[in-house]
């Protein structure tokens, strides 16, 4: 647990940053549902439709699913993936172009020595539409 803000800080300043973390770090089971997507166009879409399927399905379902289908055709389940499904589930459509991100909320201080201390990170959510960079 992080420290609380002291009354002697000189300022006091809240940040979002937008970062780029492995995707398995996203929920964990994300390489479950990664390994089971078929029929993406781009590497950004499977990451991105197997971080909405992990953090939204229940893995007990999803595993008796794949248990199910193994006993009767000896192949895991597969999800689909296609535009229409990631417009539906909130991918957008140029996800190629977007990086896997997450916001997180910084609150940091000013201390005695006119140094920035971290006070508290905060995960807010996942980030969808950010953008890279044109070169």
């Amino acid at each position: 647990m992080l420290p609380p803000i002291p009354a002697s800080a000189h300022a006091c300043a809240l940040l979002t940053v937008d970062v780029v973390v492995p995707p398995e770090r996203y929920a964990y089971n994300f390489e479950w549902f990664y390994k089971r997507i078929v029929g993406y166009e781009n590497e950004y879409e499977r990451i991105a439709a197997a971080r909405v399927f992990a953090s939204n399905s229940p893995k007990a379902l999803a595993s008796l699913l794949d248990f199910l289908m193994r006993m009767v055709t000896g192949k895991p389940v597969e999800f689909m993936f296609s535009k229409a499904i990631g417009r539906m589930i909130g991918i957008p459509d140029d996800v190629s172009q977007t990086p896997p991100a997450t916001r997180k909320l910084m609150c940091m201080y000013m201390d005695q020595s006119y140094k920035w201390v971290l006070a508290d990170l905060v995960t807010l959510a996942p980030v969808m539409e950010t953008k890279l960079p044109k070169a």
